[in-house]
């Protein structure tokens, strides 16, 4: 996997409340983008879409995007999805992770050293 190589401004914590509040405001505002979406479709096919293609009926128009929305989720699923679960692991590793405590205890405990981890590493391929 290749590393972002773009530098990125200083990240701060900041606790949880406020990612908390971010991850459930942003979970519940795509059944409002739904509905929106398709409010939007509709005064796009009136305005601007049934001029060019007058033989397209509304219920068409909705029809395909009905078919399309699914393809595009699976898209996201495919491609999207992956990166976004990729990226999160690595801010999870970086900002205060209590697994990654618990990992470094252990590594302390089984007095595994830097060299024997980066070793071990490159080995993996990683």
């Amino acid at each position: 996997m290749k590393k972002l190589r773009l530098k990125l401004p200083k990240q701060y914590n900041v606790g949880n409340l406020p990612g908390a509040a971010y991850s459930i405001w942003s979970g519940a505002t795509i059944f409002f983008g739904i509905v929106s979406q398709f409010m939007t479709a509709g005064t796009f096919f009136f305005v601007a879409f049934s001029r060019f293609f007058p033989s397209v009926e509304l219920w068409q128009f909705y029809l395909v995007l009905i078919i399309i929305y699914p393809l595009m989720a699976i898209g996201v699923y495919m491609f999207i999805t992956p990166s976004v679960i990729s990226f999160g692991n690595s801010q999870g590793y970086k900002h205060e992770n209590p697994i990654k405590s618990d990992l470094d205890l252990i590594k302390f405990k089984l007095g595994i050293t830097k060299e024997e981890e980066e070793a071990w590493k490159k080995s993996q391929g990683k």
